[in-house]
Parts: structure tokens; C-alpha cells; sequence
């Protein structure tokens, strides 16, 4: 059973695909720059993102909020620091990252499929 979506996400329709490819490759660098800041941070080590999900809302705000529930650490005070931090952690960061991925790479595939579809542009 699938759960019911709010994809607020009408912004990445009117994109094309070369115009979507590119904002996967800005995405992954931005993760891997966030994972580089928490490298960086002291006693950060040990803190990952054990669980990704976008969730039943698809917007960039949503995932902030859902990115408090997906970290994991030794200390849990630290992780929702780093995850939230101010004005947004690393781990926030790099979730955010993956979920946006995750939309670019759906409607590149909703693309597609109206393409194959008979009738349709």
C-alpha cells in the first residue's frame, strides 16, 4: 500500500532534463560538502544519517524538519545540534541533499514515462 504524497514540487516541471541532471550534480556536491563540514566539526565523529526518507510531504522545508528523526550518534543532544544546528547542521544539509536527488531523478522519470506514453508530448 502506497501512502498519499503532497508533492509540492511543481517548480521541477517545468525543468528540463539537462536542466534537472544538473541540479542532481549541484545536490551531490552540496552533500559532499556538507559531509566534509562534519568531517570538520570536533566530536562529530560517529554521527551519520541512519534513515532517509522524503516523507508524505515533498518540499525542501519538509525534509529539513524530517532530517531530526533520520541521525544517529553517541549523543543524541549533539546529533540534533549537528543536525539542526544553526542556521541548519550538516546532517540536515546532507539529508536535504539525498531527498532533493531523489525528486530530480522522479521527474526525470515522469518525463520519460509522458514521453513513451502515445498522444502525449
Amino acid at each position: 500500500m502506497k501512502w498519499p504524497v503532497l508533492n509540492l514540487r511543481n517548480d521541477l516541471a517545468r525543468l528540463s532534463d539537462l536542466e534537472l541532471a544538473e541540479r542532481v550534480k549541484s545536490a551531490w556536491l552540496a552533500y559532499e560538502v556538507a559531509e566534509e563540514r562534519l568531517s570538520r566539526r570536533r566530536g562529530s565523529s560517529g554521527y551519520t544519517i541512519w534513515y532517509s526518507a522524503r516523507g508524505p510531504i515533498r518540499h525542501p522545508i519538509a525534509y529539513r524538519v524530517i532530517s531530526v528523526f533520520g541521525a544517529q550518534g553517541p549523543f543524541p543532544i549533539l546529533w540534533l545540534g549537528l543536525t539542526i544546528g544553526l542556521p541548519f547542521g550538516p546532517l540536515a544539509d546532507m539529508h536535504l541533499s539525498l531527498c532533493e536527488i531523489r525528486d530530480f531523478n522522479d521527474e526525470m522519470a515522469n518525463d520519460e514515462m509522458a514521453r513513451r506514453q502515445p498522444g502525449r508530448a
